[in-house]
Order: C-alpha cells, then sequence, then structure tokens
C-alpha cells in the first residue's frame, strides 16, 4: 500500500490568543500487515515554531499492522497571538526512508491565515516647531496596534516646500525610508534646518507619508506640518546722527536714515516733524517738509541707508539759529527695532546773515526851540526777526557832546530801547525849552 498526507495543503485561522490543536493525517490506501515507520519534521514555511506560532518537534511515527483505519495523526499545536503578520506556512515533510509501504503524498503545507488587520501608520501628531538652525530629530512614526506588529513596517516619506526653501532654509528629504521593527510601534526621524542671519517670519515644510509596507497609510493623519521659527531680531533703524548742523543757505534739507541687518520683511516707518523745533514750516516762512514713509525692501544686506530730503528756505533775514525736529514713528511696528537715533534735530545756521544797520535818519536835523517837541526817527535795516536792544545815550548829559544843556534847554528819555522783531524804525521824542533870552544855538 502507499501511505502520505491526506492533502498537500490546508488552511487554519489563528486566534488571537491561546493554543489550539490542528492535527494533519497521514493516510494508508489499504490495511498493511506490516507495521509502516516513518519519521515527519518542520521543513520548512514562514512560521515561527518553538511555541510562537505553532509547536512541532520532529519525531518518528508508526501505524500498526492490521489497524483500521490505518492513519498517524500528526499533532500541531496553533498558537494565537494579538499582531498582524500576515498569512504564515508550515512545511512538514515525511522523510523518504519510509518502511513497510510506499511514500505518497510526503509534503503538508499549513497556511495560517491571519486574523489580524495590518496596522495603520500615521505621525503622532500633524504639526510640530523647530528653531532655525537646529535639527529636529523626534518626528514620530507610530502604527495603531499596542502590540506592535509581526513584520517590519517600512515607511517612505519626503519633503515638500511651504514657505521655507530646500537648500536655504532646510535639508531636503526624498523618498527616505524608515523601519518600525518588529513588535515595536514607533520610529523617528530627523529634519535638518539652516541658519541665516536675517529677520523673517516663521516658515514651513511639509513631510508626506508616500507609502507603507505590511501596513496601511491613515488618509487623516500622514502629513506633519514643520515651522521653523526665526530665531534672528528685527533690524534696527536709526537716524545717523541725533543732530545735523547746517548753514540757511544750504537750502536742500537732508536726513540719512540707517537700516542694521538683513530682513525678508518690507519695513516702511513713518517719519514726521514734531513739536519742540523753532523754526516755522511754510513756503513763505523758514523750511518745507512732507511727512511721509521711509520704506526698506527686503535685502539681507547688514547695513543700507535711504536719505530723507527737505526744503530750507534762505530768507536772508537776520535771525537765531532755528531748529526742526524730525522722529520715526516705530509704534506697533513689529518689523523692526529702534536704534540709537529714532528723533533727531536739524538746525538752520544764521552764519551769513549781517546784523541790520542801525542809525538816525536825516541827521543832523535843525528845529526852532519853540516847535516842541521834536521827534527824531531811528531806522533798523534790514528788518530783523529777532528783538534788537539798544542803548540811547545823551552825550551832552556825559559831557562828551553839544552845546545844549539837558534838562534847561531840553528833556529826553534816554537808557534801554528796543525794536520788536519786525519793526525798522523808532522815534525818539525830545521836549525843547523856550527860553526867553537870547543865546547861541
Amino acid at each position: 500500500p502507499t501511505c502520505g498526507f491526506v492533502l498537500a495543503s490546508g488552511p487554519v485561522t489563528e486566534t488571537d490568543e491561546g493554543t489550539f490543536e490542528h492535527p494533519i493525517k497521514v493516510v494508508m490506501s489499504a490495511v498493511s500487515g506490516v507495521d509502516v515507520t516513518f519519521n515527519y519534521s518542520v521543513t520548512g514555511g514562514s512560521a515561527s515554531g518553538s511555541g510562537v506560532d505553532y509547536t512541532l518537534e520532529p519525531d518518528a511515527a508508526t501505524i500498526a499492522a492490521h489497524t483500521d483505519p490505518a492513519e498517524f495523526v500528526i499533532p500541531v499545536t496553533i498558537a494565537g497571538d494579538a499582531i498582524w503578520e500576515g498569512n504564515e506556512t508550515i512545511e512538514i515533510t515525511i522523510a523518504g526512508d519510509m518502511t513497510g509501504a510506499t511514500l505518497s503524498t510526503a509534503v503538508h503545507t499549513i497556511t495560517i491565515a491571519e486574523n489580524e488587520t495590518p496596522p495603520t501608520v500615521s505621525f503622532t501628531k500633524t504639526e510640530d516647531n523647530v528653531n532655525e538652525g537646529s535639527t529636529i530629530t523626534d518626528i514620530t512614526f507610530e502604527i495603531d496596534n499596542e502590540a506592535g506588529s509581526g513584520l517590519p513596517v517600512v515607511i517612505t516619506y519626503s519633503t515638500t516646500d511651504g514657505t521655507a526653501t530646500a537648500g536655504d532654509d532646510y535639508t531636503a528629504l526624498a523618498n527616505q525610508t524608515a523601519t518600525i521593527a518588529v513588535e515595536q510601534t514607533q520610529t523617528t526621524i530627523s529634519v535638518v534646518t539652516a541658519s541665516d542671519d536675517y529677520d523673517e517670519d516663521n516658515e514651513t515644510i511639509t513631510i508626506t507619508i508616500n507609502s507603507a509596507t505590511n501596513s496601511t497609510i491613515d488618509d487623516a493623519n500622514d502629513v506633519l506640518t514643520l515651522s521653523i521659527v526665526d530665531m534672528d531680531n528685527p533690524p534696527t533703524i536709526s537716524f545717523s546722527s541725533d543732530e545735523y548742523n547746517m548753514a540757511e543757505e544750504i537750502t536742500a534739507g537732508e536726513l540719512t536714515v540707517t537700516l542694521t541687518g538683513g530682513s525678508e520683511k518690507t519695513i516702511i516707518v513713518p517719519y514726521a516733524v514734531t513739536e519742540g523745533g523753532t523754526a516755522s514750516p511754510g513756503a513763505s516762512d523758514d523750511f518745507v517738509f512732507t511727512d511721509a514713509n521711509i520704506q526698506f525692501d527686503p535685502a539681507a544686506g547688514t547695513s543700507r541707508s535711504q536719505t530723507i530730503d527737505f526744503l530750507v528756505n534762505d530768507d536772508q533775514n537776520y535771525e537765531e539759529d532755528q531748529t526742526i525736529i524730525i522722529a520715526l514713528d516705530l509704534d506697533g511696528n513689529a518689523n523692526v527695532s529702534a536704534g540709537t537715533h529714532t528723533q533727531t534735530t536739524y538746525t538752520i545756521l544764521n552764519v551769513a546773515d549781517q546784523p541790520p544797520t542801525l542809525k538816525f535818519v536825516g541827521s543832523p536835523q535843525e528845529e526852532r526851540e519853540n516847535d516842541s517837541p521834536h521827534t527824531v526817527e531811528i531806522s533798523l535795516l534790514p528788518a530783523s526777526e529777532i528783538d534788537v536792544t539798544f542803548q540811547l545815550v545823551d552825550l551832552a548829559s556825559e559831557g562828551t557832546g553839544g552845546t545844549a544843556t539837558p534838562t534847561d534847554d531840553y528833556v529826553v528819555t534816554t537808557g534801554l530801547q528796543t525794536m520788536e522783531a519786525g519793526e525798522t524804525s523808532l522815534e525818539i521824542e525830545i521836549t525843547l525849552e523856550n527860553e526867553d533870552g537870547h543865546e547861541d544855538d
């Protein structure tokens, strides 16, 4: 007679836990009058023995003579588990040294059908951040089975520019692989960011799971947005000096504003004339200045400057030095910080205009003593924009001039006199005393 496995293969479905017996029959084509002996063992398959997926030790078997039914059961113990590992196989072989019968079907393959669903892979979170110039090392993939997987989960992933630029802001990753090992639930990857020396907004990249073997992909959590946090301070803005001193005849007023530090942002800063200056604005006054904005376009340079231009009126009037106070308005501007001088004073120096001339008008003069009072005019030319003060002195009273006698012949008020700004003449009144006697002029 012949002797062999009933079937060349057969399935069995695993359980989540525990063990169960799965007998495999070896049968004869007829009852034999002699003992039939053979040896069997596991010769292949993807399943693991020793109680991991199954238990079956190599052994010798005997079907005694005249046994009916003429068969032998090979005891296979299947072990259940809670991890996904796919279908697995056990290959059992009857050795070729069988006695008492002719070997027929010598190999039987058991397929252990997986009862678990494949794990789902995802990012542990879909948003993260890293400081510019640093490497983030804990971007994590995970599977949703706490017991892990019985097969390695191999993930491919790539980075994509958001507002950040590969090569400039970070090192790109294209179709890289990461593996969650057997019975593990997580693995981590790293992303390297680049440092620069200019201020910019926080920038983003995305990391996407492209594929996964031995796993499905969680479509709701397969993309992570990574924010690269800028670590550079905003640039500083400042006038080049806190004071400018220029002669009035230099009518082209100019102020220099310097931005120190690079920025990828457009810097717009208002500027205006503020209170406190002594110069008067206006086309017919001291200066013409238009409040406006100064703008610096994005650039990586360390220092750059622009000018603010305005008009100074050379009025050719004698006056004191005059000032204009100009300030930069940084209130609420997060793109720039205050430098050394955010306010400056522009002084218009009156260096070319000569002081006006003070003199008597129509000197010398004659007047009859009975024509009293007599008025003497003092002129000031050209007009002055500041008050002019002077001492009026009667030289006769000091004995240094004139033949008339003060009080007897005339009365005049002397002392400190003032011509206010803009006045060009002042009248001095002299009271003449009319005497009866004859006297020289």
